[in-house]
């Protein structure tokens, strides 16, 4: 009888230690929460020279650059809006540009877009409009602010474009102190 009893409270001992008891918490302890986190989208911090484009039409346009000095190539993705860019020192020349999986490339030979990057520094290369086969009519409000622009023709399998890179440096630079880290940085003008 005695080993049915201690079989007995024993059976209770080990059933009631595995239900589960709710814990006091302590006040002074931090709840710890696990919810999934959406990734953070930050734009990584841009070392060395850099270009700063602006784009005021079409959503997305890739830039085909040549380097004058040392005949490197360089591709960047400008979305709308401000972009900032990594870009070695040296002068740049606009050779061409894709847009919707359309390749455009410069028609002329003696008038190509050229901008300067000095070392160190971050330099607006420029502000650009792009139509085709012509920039429209409703697109000029991007130009009335501009000090100055010019025209570029382009070329494709499918037919013209027409690029124009002007210069809205007192509009960009407010932009770009607004949007980016500008401490110890100064936007200089590339053309």
């Amino acid at each position: 009888m005695i080993k049915l009893v201690a079989c007995g409270l024993l059976f209770m001992i080990v059933s009631c230690s595995q239900l589960p008891f709710a814990k006091r918490q302590d006040s002074s302890r931090p709840k710890i929460v696990t919810t999934p986190a959406e990734p953070v989208r930050t734009k990584p911090e841009v070392k060395g020279p850099t270009a700063v484009w602006y784009l005021h039409t079409h959503d997305r346009v890739t830039l085909y650059l040549r380097n004058v000095d040392d005949a490197s190539a360089a591709s960047m993705i400008i979305e709308r809006g401000l972009n900032r860019f990594p870009i070695p020192a040296g002068h740049w020349e606009l050779t061409g540009f894709e847009e919707a999986d359309r390749s455009f490339t410069s028609m002329n030979t003696s008038k190509k877009f050229v901008f300067r990057v000095r070392p160190r520094s971050t330099t607006y290369a420029g502000s650009i409009v792009i139509g085709c086969p012509k920039v429209q009519t409703e697109d000029f409000k991007f130009l009335k602010p501009m000090k100055f622009f010019n025209r570029y023709p382009f070329s494709s399998e499918v037919g013209l474009c027409e690029m124009i890179v002007g210069n809205d440096f007192a509009t960009v630079r407010s932009e770009f102190k607004k949007t980016h880290k500008t401490k110890g940085l100064n936007l200089t003008i590339g053309f």
